[in-house]
């Protein structure tokens, strides 16, 4: 008999933490959402930034002036398109709804290559965003 009351009151005991773990999780859920709500009124003050260019204008821009391209991607145009030409025929990179093959290369490119001469040209990255 002692047995089965060890039983029902490990039973309790572990239906009693389920209950503790999911209020904690509510509690902690609660206050991701009162801070979200916190941040969204009183930090982003910033008014909505709209870009002068899209992306692909951006990069067909800075493909076209040859000290910009290699300040930017690192490589001159035709490697550029080299480059992209292998990397589509070869393997399988491919434009999306979003976003073009050439646009996806070159933001990869600037990314990896170019985050050292940041603070040379400016460009708005916000309608990634």
């Amino acid at each position: 008999m002692a047995s089965a009351d060890d039983d029902s009151d490990d039973d309790d005991l572990v239906a009693q933490m389920i209950l503790q773990q999911q209020k904690k999780r509510r509690v902690v859920m609660l206050a991701s959402m009162i801070g979200m709500c916190y941040l969204d009124s009183y930090s982003n003050k910033g008014p909505i930034r709209v870009p002068k260019e899209t992306g692909i204008e951006w990069v067909m821009r800075t493909l076209g002036n040859p000290t910009d391209c290699y300040d930017m991607f690192r490589m001159s145009r035709p490697m550029f398109e080299k480059l992209h030409n292998v990397l589509v025929e070869s393997y399988g990179l491919h434009s999306t709804r979003r976003m073009s093959s050439t646009e996806s290369l070159a933001l990869f490119l600037w990314t990896v290559g170019a985050l050292n001469q940041l603070g040379s040209k400016e460009i708005d990255l916000s309608y990634l965003w």
